[in-house]
């Protein structure tokens, strides 16, 4: 039977999203309204790429137990910094997955709180809830994962040089756009995928395989979102398409242009298939989706 990857996605988000339901702060606790705004932010039309490879990569290291927190941590994370990406006093955007923006549900105050409680609150999954079935030496590994994942040298680290791009503070060359693209977007993905491995006990060896297969399709994943928001259809991926170059941002588009920044992420997603070869026909549905994050239209 071959593999049905729509199918796939539409179940897996499903089940991560029961878990998202239960695990995230309930409506009926004060702060009630905090919670709505997360909740609201988190529980809308995301694809959960990223929870669906950490948990993904751990049962192609033959991992079995629950491991559903720490997956959920990294959809916080990723949320966290969509929220605040979107604020006026950054992108400024209006819609995201297709609704309203947090901020402009919730107004500027709530939404830069309901991204400060998401990040935290990622940190609690691992500590406290992940840490009913995982070993307290794994949980500290994770917590490094995460953590320099959102850090200053992971995602906010990326957003401080996308903003200096964009404001004319540092040159619009290849080197400043790597560094965009290596931590803004690619930091999460490796996490997702190094915490999976971590969890099933990978060995350094693979660790390291695994880490540039992820640092390649976070690349990937940025330059296709490059081109997509040229070529992109509005309905279709959920937010304002053309926002990359009327705020003047630094993307491999507007470095390299458009048939090159094809080329580029085909290139890197065949070297991230390359590299997680070893795990045979266990990494037939990492394959699958290394290749849909990559070819993606939304």
């Amino acid at each position: 039977m071959s593999f049905n990857l729509k199918q796939y996605l539409k179940t897996n988000k499903e089940l991560i999203d029961i878990e998202l339901n239960r695990y995230l702060p309930n409506l009926n606790e004060k702060p009630s309204k905090l919670h709505e705004a997360m909740r609201y932010s988190v529980l809308s039309n995301g694809k959960r790429i990223r929870p669906i490879l950490m948990l993904e990569t751990y049962k192609a290291f033959a991992g079995t137990k629950n491991v559903y927190p720490a997956a959920l941590s990294l959809e916080l994370v990723h949320c966290f910094s969509l929220i605040h990406d979107d604020l006026p006093t950054l992108d400024n955007d209006d819609f995201r997955r297709g609704i309203p923006t947090c901020h402009k549900k919730f107004g500027n105050a709530m939404a830069l709180l309901a991204g400060d409680a998401l990040l935290a609150h990622s940190f609690y999954l691992i500590s406290t809830e992940q840490s009913k079935y995982t070993h307290s030496d794994k949980i500290v590994k994770l917590i490094q994962e995460l953590s320099t994942g959102a850090s200053t040298y992971g995602i906010t680290g990326g957003q401080v040089y996308d903003i200096m791009a964009e404001k004319g503070l540092i040159e619009h060359n290849e080197e400043n756009l790597k560094y965009i693209h290596k931590y803004k977007t690619g930091s999460l993905i490796k996490a997702a995928i190094r915490m999976g491995a971590i969890l099933a006990d990978a060995s350094e060896q693979e660790l390291i395989k695994v880490s540039k297969a992820a640092e390649n399709v976070g690349l990937a994943f940025q330059i296709k979102d490059d081109v997509l928001d040229v070529v992109g259809d509005q309905q279709t991926l959920g937010k304002t398409i053309g926002r990359d170059k009327e705020l003047g941002k630094l993307t491999y588009v507007s470095i390299f242009g458009m048939e090159n920044a094809i080329s580029k992420y085909q290139e890197l997603l065949k070297e991230a298939l390359q590299l997680i070869s070893f795990l045979g026909a266990k990494a037939e549905t990492i394959n699958n989706l290394f290749s849909f994050i990559v070819n993606r239209q939304y």
